[in-house]
């Protein structure tokens, strides 16, 4: 409790209480510090639906020019395909049969796809032999290196943009 019988400190302690309070709201919401994007766990359970999920990793990205920091989770993914093409093509259609949506741009030698349900979230899925493995974590590389085929692999990447 303040004493009503010091009045400078009393100013003090209720000026140190404002700049604390305003300093707090700055950081918990006001869009100073933002929480990372990342996309809703159901996506991620989407992307498990495809096939055969042989390593997963999450990793984080400083966002930019000052944004959010991305989370971008990285699945590898044997959908039981012949090859690379038939690979993908399985992909597309089991995503497509879960209401995802083709996107106007695609990646070479792959497939993006965005979702209707979740607002901002898109889906890379590119065969193994159109993606270099050298940013990839470790579980990713050592799943792709174990495979007996990895030609008909796929990299699956999500990405959440800003709404």
């Amino acid at each position: 409790m303040i004493k009503a019988d010091n009045p400078r400190r009393a100013a003090r302690t209720l000026t140190t209480a404002a700049i604390l309070l305003s300093v707090q709201l700055l950081f918990s919401g006001c869009g100073l510090v933002s929480e990372a994007l990342r996309v809703d766990p159901a996506v991620l359970d989407d992307v498990r639906g495809i096939g055969k999920v042989l390593a997963e990793a999450t990793t984080e990205t400083p966002g930019q020019a000052g944004g959010p920091d991305k989370m971008t989770n990285t699945f590898v993914i044997d959908v039981g395909g012949v090859n690379a093409q038939d690979s993908l093509k399985k992909a597309r259609g089991i995503l497509l049969a879960h209401k995802w949506v083709s996107a106007a741009e695609e990646p070479p030698g792959g497939v993006r796809v965005k979702s209707p349900a979740w607002e901002g979230a898109y889906l890379n899925v590119r065969s193994y032999g159109s993606v270099t493995l050298g940013n990839y974590p470790e579980e990713i590389k050592k799943a792709v290196e174990a495979a007996a085929d990895p030609e008909v692999l796929l990299i699956v990447d999500t990405e959440q943009v800003p709404a």
